[in-house]
């Protein structure tokens, strides 16, 4: 009788690490559905990638990493999904898209560092989309994510139920992209995964929602105006008074589409300024130094206030 051939987990734990890193993404992700340990081996060896999208369509859910992209849909005449993964379709009886999208999801996340969910659904799908993503991930103790981006039609609603699903004490980015009224966005500055972020940006938003001091606690932020608004002139104050006395803050960037310039945003940190409208300028609080720059984002076609410890 011939021996058993050895498997690849019967080999030692070091060279079978050695094997699976020699596998692309998309193998590891094969191998993980093999076997019970197949999949567990393949946990305990953390294949890593930076960027984890997630993308909710109105007829599918795409989950896009290290340039591998797999669509998940309802089949509208079958009770069940398809898979596009590897190049192929595959159809799941009795499965629901949402469900197996999430729980791949759920499994991704413990890979990856930068998650993006983006939506171009109407309300009410999304609205049960992201029920469905909460009611998954919500299972998990404790999800590790240093970057999250959140964007397109996602609502106040939408975020104050995903953000707390992350771990606040790894996370240091955080990016929302949308127009909120101010009293909703307010919700967001509660959560304790906006206190313990470092970095900050909001983009394609509006004046209306943004009392300056929320974002103080930030070391870095960039605010993004898309409506036509200048930069109000107590906010500026504010920074003056307030940010640039704070230890711990290193740059924010404001940026507008500007109609007509006022010197007096200059003369807030140079009281004899007489210049163009474009400047760069030194300003001391007596402590710190900081480089102060106003002028044109040709790339964005946008007016920028820069600040930055120098």
């Amino acid at each position: 009788m011939s021996a058993k051939q050895p498997t690849l987990l019967d080999l030692p734990i070091a060279v079978a690490n050695h094997v699976l890193e020699k596998l692309k993404l998309n193998e590891l992700w094969t191998c993980r559905k093999v076997c019970r340990s197949l999949r567990t081996a393949v946990d305990n060896f953390g294949a890593q990638f930076t960027d984890l999208s997630v993308v909710l369509d109105e007829d599918s859910v795409r989950i896009q990493l290290d340039r591998i992209e797999i669509i998940y849909r309802n089949c509208s005449l079958l009770s069940g999904s398809s898979v596009w993964c590897n190049n192929e379709w595959k159809y799941l009886e009795g499965e629901n898209c949402l469900k197996l999208a999430f729980n791949d999801l759920k499994i991704l996340l413990k890979h990856a560092s930068c998650l993006y969910i983006i939506s171009y659904l109407n309300d009410q799908d999304r609205e049960h989309a992201v029920n469905s993503l909460v009611d998954v991930l919500k299972k998990e103790v404790d999800i590790h994510m240093k970057t999250i981006s959140l964007h397109r039609d996602l609502s106040i609603d939408d975020i104050v139920l995903i953000l707390p699903l992350f771990n606040s004490q790894t996370l240091r980015k955080l990016w929302i992209r949308g127009i909120f009224p101010a009293h909703d966005f307010e919700r967001i500055t509660h959560l304790d995964q906006w206190k313990k972020a470092k970095k900050f940006k909001l983009w394609e938003t509006s004046w209306e929602c943004l009392p300056i001091e929320y974002f103080f606690h930030f070391e870095k932020f960039r605010i993004d105006i898309v409506k036509n608004h200048d930069i109000p002139i107590q906010s500026v104050i504010k920074i003056r008074d307030d940010l640039l006395q704070r230890s711990t803050f290193r740059k924010c960037v404001i940026s507008v589409i500007n109609v007509n310039f006022n010197p007096e945003l200059a003369r807030i940190f140079q009281p004899d300024y007489a210049g163009c409208d474009e400047f760069t300028m030194e300003y001391s609080t007596g402590k710190s130094k900081f480089e102060i720059y106003y002028g044109i984002y040709e790339f964005m076609n946008m007016w920028q206030l820069r600040i930055k410890r120098c």
